[in-house]
């Protein structure tokens, strides 16, 4: 399917990659945290994934116990639907552990629309993990020391099993994640035993609420587990949807899906039928759980009240570049020599002022991504250099690796861009993703998909293209409001 900038559909892709990425993740562990002890070599547990009561796909959560080890491993399938674009996403969560909980080995596989990224990691007599990521084809190791607290799957049901499942008692642990290559603080508190309907049943079963703090506020997770602390219900709202995994047999969980729409709760309307000045300094007065992290940015700045001040240009943030700026990434594979070879074509010659070579690079993303479409998954830079084809955050991705490649210092932006129409609807924000690059004078903003950045960009992260950077802004996803515009002419 080819999509045209102008018509802002390659702007709608970024959020559904990353955060769907980040709600794998998310029911992953809470599935894992809640897995059960059994004498049984081998146990299994298949569930059906909802998203606002229709099928999106399926999971299944295993369980070996050997007598001196244990391995879990959690693994999801996604189907859903962005514009009638269908996108396919998989995401494998493996664990090797000592019998005690004493983390030996992880690994994990993310696919999206058909592009891969693995994790691996094995600990090595002194205690660090060896890590090896697969990012594009290309294989990169590093050294890892895990957080003494930090626990992995079993560890995490043995802390929550030693709670006895009192009514009232409440465990919190440091999860470690091996897609995320990072931990993230877990409350668990065990509730009330209730009559809860499981697939037309009524059954008996104790509630358990979780918080999984990506970001503050957390994100919560309501289960209702049997005596044995196996969950037969899950759900939690996220992008506006209510998402539910129910446990039922293989057959259930195979049932064909129902192509669930992700992006229309995605879209962030004005208050009024408003359009905005994209080219005029922009107020917007924002609600919505996790504003406080909002970041400054060069062009924009939170106030007081909720307000947030957006301007076209630059000057907000005239912080130097951070050494990591210029780094490349398993994302951003700036060094790469395909990549250096785009640079020297997109930015032309050095001695030229960085804006300018920048804006040349701007454009030169435009046209190199020849497939303007939304069924690409999460791409690295790497990738789409070879594929040419992309949305939002693939446009982003390229330019931030040019820039770097150039030694020019750059950041990737996920939030909302205002388009005049979309999908029907007129003068909305669709989710999406820019660079800025730090230019003379201090951080500019950067869109190869729009081809126009201006105060229409209303940033929730920044980043260096790793879509796990993304998840402090989960909670406002679907849940942010623009409640008053200033600075805004009537239509």
């Amino acid at each position: 399917m080819m999509l045209s900038p102008s018509t802002s559909d390659a702007t709608a892709g970024w959020q559904r990659r990353p955060t769907f990425r980040a709600l794998l993740c998310c029911l992953a562990l809470t599935a894992a945290a809640t897995a059960s002890a059994t004498d049984s070599k081998l146990e299994q547990h298949w569930q059906a994934v909802l998203f606002d009561g229709l099928k999106a796909g399926h999971a299944l959560s295993e369980r070996e116990e050997w007598s001196d080890k244990v391995r879990t491993r959690e693994s999801m399938s996604l189907q859903l639907r962005r514009a009638g674009v269908t996108i396919d996403m998989r995401s494998m969560e493996e664990a090797v552990e000592a019998s005690d909980g004493t983390p030996l080995a992880f690994r994990a596989e993310m696919e999206m629309s058909g592009i891969v990224s693995r994790f691996s990691g094995e600990r090595q007599p002194d205690g660090r993990f060896k890590v090896i990521t697969e990012v594009g084809g290309v294989e990169t190791e590093s050294s890892l020391v895990l957080p003494a607290d930090a626990l992995l799957f079993e560890g995490q049901r043995q802390a929550i099993l030693a709670s006895g499942m009192r009514p009232g008692s409440e465990v919190e642990f440091l999860a470690f994640q091996p897609s995320l290559q990072s931990s993230v603080r877990v409350v668990t508190r065990i509730g009330e035993r209730k009559s809860t309907e499981v697939l037309d049943q009524d059954r008996s079963l104790i509630e358990v609420q979780q918080a999984i703090h990506y970001s503050d506020p957390p994100v919560r997770a309501l289960a209702f587990v049997d005596d044995h602390y196996v969950p037969q219900r899950i759900s939690m709202d996220m992008l506006g949807m209510k998402v539910e995994i129910v446990q039922c047999d293989q057959a259930c969980a195979m049932a064909p899906n129902q192509g669930a729409e992700s992006l229309q709760q995605l879209l962030l309307r004005a208050p009024t039928e408003q359009r905005i000045n994209p080219h005029q300094p922009v107020r917007f007065r924002l609600s919505g759980d996790g504003l406080a992290g909002l970041p400054t940015t060069g062009h924009q700045q939170p106030q007081a009240d909720g307000w947030l001040l957006v301007r076209p240009q630059p000057g907000l943030d005239l912080a130097e570049a951070l050494p990591q700026d210029l780094q490349p990434t398993p994302w951003l594979q700036s060094e790469d020599a395909e990549i250096v070879n785009l640079a020297r074509q997109a930015l032309g010659p050095a001695n030229r002022s960085k804006a300018s070579r920048m804006e040349d690079a701007e454009a030169f993303v435009a046209r190199y991504i020849e497939g303007k479409t939304l069924s690409v998954g999460y791409a690295s830079a790497l990738e789409v250099a070879r594929s040419k084809r992309g949305d939002c955050t693939e446009h982003a991705l390229l330019l931030a690796a040019i820039g770097r490649a150039g030694g020019i210092p750059t950041r990737v932006l996920t939030g909302f861009a205002y388009v005049s129409e979309f999908a029907g609807e007129r003068g909305v924000f669709v989710p999406h993703a820019w660079i800025e690059a730090r230019v003379e004078g201090g951080w500019v903003g950067y869109d190869a998909a729009l081809g126009d950045f201006n105060s229409g960009h209303i940033a929730l992260a920044l980043g260096d293209g790793d879509p796990t950077r993304f998840y402090a802004s989960i909670n406002l996803l679907g849940s942010m409001r623009i409640s008053e515009i200033r600075g805004a002419e009537e239509p």
